[in-house]
């Protein structure tokens, strides 16, 4: 399984999961991941890896909460709605964040903010 985000029609993140023995719930998953541009993004490093993400109007979630808006960081985010945090107050939903180093960002000081993101599946016989 491959998610890849765009901006202006260019790849800019590819993320490569291992999807057999998945199903649509689980292949988004640390356990699953097998490559990422983000180096720091490793099994002990990210306390949420999720795709439902949480109440907070926010799916596709891979980072952390750290109790305070200008501390919340991560490396992916695809914001559904408005919240209590100011970078979630946005002009338009759905809203794709993400971490546009090598390294996760806090998404309250400017993250990449992509335009789509698409996932690709290749069955390959048994």
């Amino acid at each position: 399984v491959k998610l890849v985000i765009y901006k202006n029609q260019s790849a800019i993140v590819n993320m490569v999961f291992e999807g057999r023995n998945s199903n649509i719930e689980n292949w988004f998953s640390i356990t699953n991941l097998k490559s990422s541009p983000w180096h720091d993004l490793t099994p002990g490093n990210v306390p949420v890896f999720s795709l439902q993400g949480n109440n907070l109007n926010r799916y596709f979630y891979i980072g952390r909460f750290e109790g305070a808006c200008e501390a919340d960081r991560g490396w992916l985010v695809v914001i559904q709605g408005p919240r209590t945090c100011p970078y979630a107050v946005l002009q338009h939903y759905p809203s794709i964040f993400y971490a546009s180093t090598d390294s996760q960002t806090t998404w309250a000081s400017g993250p990449g903010v992509a335009d789509s993101l698409a996932i690709f599946i290749r069955l390959i016989p048994n």
